[in-house]
């Protein structure tokens, strides 16, 4: 059980700081890592920033399928400190929404610096996988980002984000979707998630402190309750 203090709520845009701030310590893994490598700090932290901006926004983009109602930025808030120690992105998609345009979307702000064709690669070979089992032919429920602060981990924060949209989607009938490294699979088996493929990401000159050339990525899935 997560200690009581742990309070789940739903995000507003004066979070916006806050979560980049939270998302940057958060993920660490190699292609993540690539990905931002040759970006400063600030910009980096600029760039996160515009990604959250975005979903907040989504409902007033001509060009995003998504509606308001079905983007569900989630934080879990320390009631003893205030401070947000973990978040996660659900969202529900509609039979029929446009992944093309959404990532294109996403990717239309872009700081100088990052590695744009990893991040590319990596929506594009995770979609085709969820595209094979859903996608355009049935509505279904995707965990797009999950992250906790590591002096946070093991505590449950992350438990009750997922919790949350296993919810939802067992409630409507919905399967749930997740692509995840090697480090989470553990933790999304546990809440009945079952691997429906993998993918090597080629990381573009390694990683130094790792030094791996390349990233296996799974795509999870999990039918409803």
């Amino acid at each position: 059980m997560p200690p009581l203090n742990f309070l789940l709520r739903h995000c507003n845009p004066t979070d916006i700081p806050s979560l980049a701030i939270l998302n940057a310590t958060c993920f660490t893994a190699a292609a993540n890592t690539t990905i931002h490598r040759s970006v400063p700090p600030a910009s980096r932290l600029a760039f996160i920033e515009s990604g959250f901006r975005d979903h907040f926004n989504y409902p007033t983009s001509p060009t995003s399928s998504v509606h308001p109602q079905e983007i569900h930025i989630l934080a879990i808030i320390d009631t003893s400190t205030s401070a947000i120690i973990s978040h996660a992105i659900w969202t529900y998609f509609p039979i029929g929404y446009r992944a093309d345009t959404d990532i294109q979307l996403h990717h239309s702000y872009l700081p100088p610096g990052i590695n744009g064709n990893l991040l590319s690669t990596l929506d594009q070979r995770a979609g085709e996988h969820r595209s094979s089992h859903a996608l355009r032919h049935e509505s279904h429920w995707l965990l797009a980002t999950l992250g906790t602060h590591p002096d946070y981990e093991g505590k449950g924060a992350g438990g009750m984000l997922i919790r949350w949209g296993l919810e939802k989607a067992d409630e409507m009938g919905k399967r749930c979707f997740v692509d995840s490294s090697a480090r989470g699979l553990d933790l999304y088996k546990k809440f009945g998630f079952e691997e429906v493929g993998a993918f090597e990401v080629a990381l573009k000159g390694g990683n130094e402190k790792e030094g791996e050339e390349s990233q296996r990525w799974v795509a999870l899935m999990r039918e409803p309750k």
